[in-house]
């Protein structure tokens, strides 16, 4: 009997402490479009972004928390558990109240523009 517990604790922690690999997309809830370049990490020093079509995959461990986040949408944590998750993220419409960016204009004036 002992040998029994033993061994099923020695699969449970093996198995716990196994990485795999978790991929999925992640879209805009509104539209369906897919996020490029949307942040998906598992741990400080574990974490990728999305592809131009919003798939990414990351290396992770069972029980792990994975967050989802990317400017302008609201950020997601969802624990590992099947080896695929999709997630489709909520606009945050207040985070970039006021926010724009202009590719024309430049903080750097040169002395002699001005």
């Amino acid at each position: 009997m002992k040998k029994i517990v033993i061994l099923t604790s020695v699969l449970l922690v093996s198995f716990i402490l196994s990485a795999y690999n978790l991929r999925g997309k992640v879209t805009d809830a509104d539209t369906g479009e897919e996020l490029i370049g949307a942040s998906v990490s598992a741990a400080p020093g574990r974490s990728t972004i999305t592809d131009l079509y919003g798939n990414y995959t990351l290396e992770c461990y069972h029980g792990e928390w994975i967050t989802y986040s990317m400017m302008g949408y609201i950020t997601q944590e969802l624990p590992t558990g099947p080896s695929v998750i999709n997630v489709a993220l909520e606009p945050d419409a207040e985070s970039l109240d006021g926010s724009f960016a202009n590719p024309f204009e430049s903080a750097f004036v040169p002395a002699w523009h001005q």
